[in-house]
C-alpha cells in the first residue's frame, strides 16, 4: 500500500508550515513591487533571508539557487542606489538542508506571482533591476524535491527536525520582512 500524504515529510511540511508560510507570504504582499520603496523592501527581505540560509546549505541542493538569487537580488538593490547593510539577526537555528531545500525552491513557485505584479511597474528604473525575476525557474528541483520527500517518512527525528527547521526558517524571514519596514527610512 502506497503512502498517504500525511505519512511523507512533504505532506507534514505542507500542513504543518501553512500557518508561518502564510504569516510571511502576508508580509510579502504589503510590499508594492511597482514602485521603488515597495521593490527595494522585498528585494533586501530577499537578501536578508538569502544571506542568513547561505552559510547553513553546503548540504542543500539550492545552494546554487541561494547564491544566485542573492547575487541577483543585490545587482538589483545597487541599481536602484540602495546598499542592503546589515542582516537584522542570524537564523536562530542549524536548519537541516531538506528545510532550506522545502523553502527556497518553494518560493520559486510563489516567485511567479510576484513577477507577474513587478511586471505592472511603470517606473522606468524599478522595470529596470529584472535580474531577480529573470533568474531561472527551479521547476525541475522542486520535482525532484518533491519525489524525494514523498518517499521520506514523516515521523522520525530527521522529519522532526526538518518540519521545526522549516518553520523557523518562515519566522526568520518575517523577522526580516518586519524589519526592513521598520528601517526602510535608513536606506531610502
Amino acid at each position: 500500500m502506497g503512502r498517504t500524504e500525511q505519512s511523507t515529510v512533504r505532506g507534514r511540511l505542507r500542513n504543518e508550515t501553512q500557518s508561518s508560510h502564510e504569516g510571511l507570504d502576508a508580509l510579502v504582499s504589503d510590499f508594492d513591487l511597482t514602485e521603488r520603496g515597495g521593490f527595494c523592501r522585498f528585494l533586501l527581505l530577499q537578501i536578508h533571508g538569502f544571506a542568513s540560509l547561505l552559510p547553513h546549505a553546503d548540504g542543500a541542493s539550492s545552494r546554487p539557487v541561494i547564491a544566485d538569487l542573492l547575487d541577483r537580488a543585490s545587482e538589483d538593490l545597487r541599481s536602484l542606489g540602495v546598499q542592503p547593510g546589515r542582516s537584522p539577526q542570524p537564523l536562530s537555528v542549524r536548519p537541516h538542508p531538506v528545510a532550506i531545500d522545502y523553502i527556497v525552491l518553494g518560493s520559486r513557485l510563489g516567485t511567479k506571482v510576484l513577477k507577474r505584479r513587478w511586471l505592472a511597474a511603470t517606473d522606468a528604473q524599478v522595470r529596470g533591476a529584472g535580474t531577480y525575476f529573470a533568474a531561472p525557474d527551479a521547476a525541475t528541483q522542486w520535482r525532484a524535491f518533491c519525489e524525494r520527500t514523498a518517499g521520506m517518512a514523516a515521523h522520525d527525528p530527521d522529519a522532526d527536525q526538518i518540519v521545526n527547521d522549516a518553520n523557523a526558517i518562515f519566522r526568520h524571514y518575517q523577522a526580516c520582512a518586519r524589519h526592513v519596514n521598520s528601517t526602510w527610512g535608513a536606506y531610502a
